[in-house]
């Protein structure tokens, strides 16, 4: 796992919850790397699973749903980190369809050692997304954060349709995603607002 995702998480944690929670966390968790991450570095993606579950033990979180909080957190930072790649996604679709093809080669490129999951994604008949993720982390609770998180970038509904998941059993998660525009909450007009309308 490279190491800009140890430091979104250490972010997550201090912007949340404090600097002295994380060193908390920290030395609860036994690691094998004992130096700082560095965003460019590779590190043992157990480490990552350790630091993630030691910080939902301590929130009390269950794994999945401090991932999917993680998760939400770190796609404006992620984007934010290529933003020569995806100045032109204006929508999460344009994004999605150029994860793999697009992102993931560039990611490759800048980083050697770096195992980016695989997406296969398509738009089917009816506009919605069929999305397919296989990863031997099986990180499929951070995906879904990200769902989340594109949703906000892009102030948009993503409704998410889970089909198979690789803690089943399956070799990929898949999904539907419908995208949607986000409604616009109305307020009723106060009476001192209507008054010159009748």
């Amino acid at each position: 796992m490279k190491g800009i995702v140890f430091n979104l998480l250490e972010s997550f944690v201090c912007e949340g919850w404090g600097e002295d929670v994380y060193e908390e966390i920290l030395d609860r968790c036994p690691l094998h790397t004992q130096e700082p991450f560095v965003g460019p570095g590779t590190y043992p993606d157990a480490d990552l699973v350790s630091i993630a579950s030691a910080t939902a033990k301590h929130l009390g979180l269950s794994l999945p749903d401090a991932l999917r909080a993680f998760g939400a957190y770190c796609l404006p930072h992620l984007v934010g980190s290529v933003p020569d790649l995806v100045g032109d996604m204006d929508t999460p679709e344009k994004l999605l369809l150029a994860v793999d093809g697009v992102i993931h080669v560039e990611v490759r490129k800048l980083f050697p050692k770096a195992h980016p999951p695989q997406f296969a994604v398509r738009i089917n008949p009816d506009r919605t997304l069929h999305l397919e993720y296989r990863s031997e982390r099986k990180l499929c609770a951070f995906l879904e954060g990200l769902f989340d998180g594109l949703g906000d970038h892009f102030d948009r509904d993503i409704r998410a349709e889970k089909h198979a998941c690789m803690h089943d059993g399956s070799d990929h998660c898949a999904y539907t995603l419908q995208v949607s525009a986000r409604a616009v909450e109305s307020k009723a007009p106060t009476a001192s607002a209507g008054a010159g309308l009748g």
